[in-house]
């Protein structure tokens, strides 16, 4: 699947998981996904993917950004990731992906966010 493909399916696949949406209720943020050269920026509100933009978008703010090459994300979205890939703060402390902004966000829908991003490698189709 597509880089881009990826993520015009991202909201129908998270806001379809009843489970997943309730997990973040709580989440309202905006932040970025850089995925080597693209960058996709994502709007959640109450645990609903209400929004996805690809490119930064000048006059539009977010909170935080997970920047990594593609050969990463492909990695980190395969059905078993190789050790350093499994997880966003694994792929960070082995320098195969940087986080920036306010963390705060981050850290308090953890759990949530996390899920959101390994939903790609449970999506139809290879991730290629």
């Amino acid at each position: 699947m597509q880089i881009e493909e990826i993520f015009r399916r991202l909201p129908d696949t998270v806001n379809s998981r009843p489970e997943l949406v309730r997990m973040g209720r709580f989440c309202n943020t905006e932040f970025l996904v850089e995925v080597g050269e693209r960058t996709f920026q994502i709007t959640v509100e109450t645990g609903r993917v209400t929004g996805v933009h690809r490119g930064a978008l000048m006059m539009r703010a977010w909170r935080f950004a997970i920047r990594a090459g593609e050969d990463a994300w492909r990695e980190f979205w395969s059905p078993a990731p190789r050790p350093g890939f499994n997880d966003i703060f694994a792929m960070t402390s082995r320098g195969h992906a940087k986080i920036e902004g306010d963390v705060g966000p981050l850290l308090q829908n953890l759990r949530y966010l996390k899920e959101l991003l390994r939903l790609p490698a449970s999506m139809r189709g290879e991730t290629t």
